[in-house]
């Protein structure tokens, strides 16, 4: 079977475009051919800076045959009240290239209708990518296009040529004056003259004497060897090894982006000579895969005097604005770097070239390095007036004062929870007011959040952490926007944070305030690092709790995938942050305190806490639990989201038992009643209305275990509670079974209330159980 080579080749498409594009010429392709009826055996494709191409190989040379039903009119209109066919259906017999007689009726949910059976001969499929290709390239989206010269098409970069072949015969087709042949093009400098490709099989071998890999992993492992083999006259032994986000590479020196800048030394295997494992960021790695055709490396060098600027500006110099791969030994950067280039050819005058503009780039940085710190950084926060954060939201000034203020509070209460244990009498008191109406909020306190969140009192835990600094953490807060107006930071942006703590460090700023300062932006994805430190983790969450707070206050609320401040990441990170670092803090307060700070419109506190709830249970769902035991306890509670967690570890476990699902179904039934309107319970279960045997047993069930589940719920053993609480199954049902909750006696009916409410009250501390999902038989 024939094979069927695509080729689209452009001016240079940007790295980041190929990858995507290729993944829709895939997708499309495959659609195409299999919505055909075309036979196919796989679809590999090819990619560089000046073409996307498709390889699929084992392709029939015709459609498969087909049987198909056409629909026609309906009965009623086809046929006369005598039977006869009327012009309708000798019309759509006629369409159909058929006879009456061979018109046939099919039942359908609407009523009987014609229908004829037609046999589809399979028609070559050089017809068929004749017609479908030149949509099918028009249909590749990317994140910018544009058109050129006279031409009506849109693509990222022009198109200069279009090689589309089937086995060894061109498909011809016409693509806004463009045609379609078998010739391709080399490499730019290498191989500049048309190339004619007799048969797709032949397409990677001849692109690579043209000095061109199309095929973008052996371009990938090409630099990763080149890397390797760079340090000449050393013997030494090279090893590959995949990780999340990197390779790993062992030699002599290392090769690192920031942040990966890992190094390990091991015994050598001979001569004496270290074998140091090291590091390749994947991102950059792929970036500059895409960016070159024949890929070469060679090291180059620069002035050691630059070494004694911060080693995150120089690698950012050479990752960010170069594509340069560092040098690192010991986690010590060199004066040295490796360049991925696209040809063979001078190398010397293309090392010299780039030592050059990097010589250039450093010198900017060394300049902006000593200017910067001859401003104060509390200068710079008096700077910060001038500058607008958000049209609405105020200036960047507002923002650091209210970013001291929520961290201050933060530190505080942790401080507060450090030094004293909560009361349980006032933290847990006697839930008497006890409101399971259509919302169900069982907060005793009876805070108003908004009719759907449940403010349930929140037991918080002992914090393990030394007492904060306050004033170290208002210092770090205070400083941690000051680096943004900076030259530095105005040149490289991504090293916001990360120059705060060199400019900070540099003018005698405690290392706790500067590396609060640092990784106050973290984590800047779902998965990425949270602060190590508590104090960056406080000025985070206040940073990031600002921000939302601040942007709900003007209206700029998240709608569909519209997200513009990213506040749906900066929520997650402080759902992340409290997680991870297990800290004992109240969002409900948390968001009351920014709202406070933010001079908020009343009522923001219940819109921002449903922002969290969602958050929060995205995170949570995503460590792998069931979307209803989740739902289930945030239900109840979820202002503290170490105590959330807890619960639903407890619920999960719980559930393997086999008396769970019923319960929860007799649980449903519980609140089922208690959420009737006309529901009139009275204040408090009175033992001497218990009539029936069933209903006095479950009431000594109750008080049994009541005192140990308040106990129990305090230490925050969950599991237990539940364990305990599960053995409530069968009195419950015997109740259910023998008594009549809804009696005709007004009092003996509310006494039987008052009785299902205590069940509720003790279940409700930790999940709605009857959320949860029944198993389908």
């Amino acid at each position: 079977m024939p094979d069927l080579l695509l080729e689209i080749g452009t001016e240079e498409i940007p790295a980041g475009y190929i990858q995507p594009g290729l993944k829709q010429m895939r997708e499309a392709m495959q659609s195409l051919l299999q919505r055909e009826r075309i036979d196919f055996e796989e679809i590999n494709t090819y990619g560089s800076p000046r073409r996307l191409a498709i390889l699929a190989r084992g392709v029939a040379a015709f459609q498969r045959d087909a049987d198909i039903e056409v629909m026609g009119p309906p009965k009623a209109a086809a046929y006369d009240k005598q039977g006869n066919p009327t012009k309708t259906a000798e019309g759509f017999a006629r369409s159909q290239g058929t006879s009456v007689e061979d018109l046939m009726i099919k039942t359908m949910p609407k009523g009987e209708y014609l229908y004829v059976k037609k046999h589809i001969k399979g028609r070559p499929a050089m017809e068929i990518l004749q017609e479908s290709l030149p949509a099918m390239i028009t249909g590749i989206s990317f994140p910018k296009s544009m058109r050129w010269g006279n031409k009506q098409i849109r693509f990222a970069r022009p198109i200069q040529w279009i090689l589309a072949l089937l086995d060894d015969k061109v498909i011809p087709f016409e693509l806004d004056g463009i045609h379609s042949g078998k010739i391709t093009y080399g490499h730019r400098f290498l191989a500049p003259s048309p190339i004619s490709i007799s048969q797709p099989e032949e397409y990677v071998q001849s692109m690579e004497k043209a000095f061109v890999i199309v095929d973008i992993d052996k371009r990938k492992d090409m630099i990763v060897a080149g890397i390797q083999g760079v340090q000449e006259g050393k013997n030494t032994e090279f090893r590959i090894q995949e990780s999340e986000g990197r390779r790993q590479v062992g030699a002599d020196l290392c090769v690192c982006p920031p942040d990966k800048q890992e190094t390990e030394n091991t015994e050598a295997q001979g001569e004496g000579l270290r074998d140091v494992s090291y590091e390749i960021n994947n991102d950059l790695l792929d970036e500059v895969t895409c960016l070159v055709e024949y890929p070469v490396v060679l090291k180059g060098g620069f002035d050691e005097k630059y070494l004694s600027l911060p080693q995150d500006v120089v690698i950012t110099s050479m990752c960010e604005h170069q594509r340069y791969f560092p040098v690192m030994n010991n986690n010590t950067l060199l004066p040295y770097f490796l360049v991925v280039a696209n040809t063979n050819q001078s190398p010397d005058i293309v090392r010299e070239g780039n030592e050059r503009v990097l010589r250039a780039r450093l010198s900017d940085a060394a300049f902006f390095w000593d200017s910067d710190r001859k401003v104060t950084l509390d200068e710079r926060v008096e700077q910060q007036k001038g500058v607008v954060w958000q049209e609405k939201a105020g200036t960047l000034y507002e923002k650091t004062q209210r970013i001291e203020g929520i961290a201050e509070w933060i530190a505080e209460e942790l401080n507060r929870q450090q030094e004293t244990t909560p009361d349980p009498s006032i933290e847990r008191r006697e839930a008497s007011t006890l409101d399971v109406g259509a919302d169900l909020c069982v907060c005793p306190l009876k805070l108003d959040v908004g009719a759907d969140l449940c403010v349930c009192p929140l037991k918080l835990e002992k914090s393990k952490a030394s007492i904060l600094n306050i004033e170290g953490v208002k210092r770090a807060a205070w400083l941690c926007k000051a680096d943004l107006l900076t030259g530095m930071v105005g040149e490289f942006p991504t090293l916001q944070g990360i120059m705060g703590y060199h400019y900070a460090s540099s003018a005698g700023e405690p290392e706790d305030v500067a590396m609060a300062i640092k990784e106050h932006y973290l984590p800047k994805s779902f998965d990425d690092n949270i602060p190590e430190t508590l104090m960056g983790a406080i000025v985070s969450i206040a940073d990031k709790i600002d921000s939302i707070v601040a942007c709900f206050n003007v209206g700029l609320i998240p709608t569909g995938s519209e997200d513009p401040y990213a506040l749906r990441r900066q929520a997650q990170g402080i759902i992340n942050i409290i997680l991870k670092q297990n800290l004992p803090i109240n969002l409900f307060l948390l968001v009351e305190e920014a709202c406070k700070c933010c001079h908020a419109q009343e009522g923001l506190t219940p819109e921002v806490m449903r922002f969290l709830k969602q958050r929060l249970e995205y995170a949570i769902t995503t460590m792998g639990f069931a979307a209803d035991t989740v739902v289930a306890v945030l239900e109840v509670d979820f202002r503290s989201p170490t105590d959330t967690l807890l619960r639903v570890k407890a619920l999960e476990e719980i559930r393997k038992m086999p008396d769970v699902e019923p319960l929860s179904s007799s649980f449903k039934r519980v609140l089922n009643i208690l959420r009737s309107e006309q529901v009139v319970k009275a204040e408090a279960v009175k033992e001497s209305m218990l009539k029936e045997e069933s209903e006095h047993k479950l009431y000594q069930s109750i008080q049994g275990i009541k005192e140990t589940v308040e106990a129990l719920v305090e230490k925050a053993d969950y599991l237990e509670t539940l364990r305990i609480l599960a053995g409530l199954r069968g009195d419950i049902d015997n109740f259910f079974d023998n008594v009549m909750v809804m009696a005709e006696d007004a009092e003996i009916r509310g006494n039987r209330l008052a009785l299902l409410e205590s069940i509720a009250r003790l279940f409700l501390r930790i999940a709605d159980i009857s959320l949860l999902r029944q198993s389908t038989p």
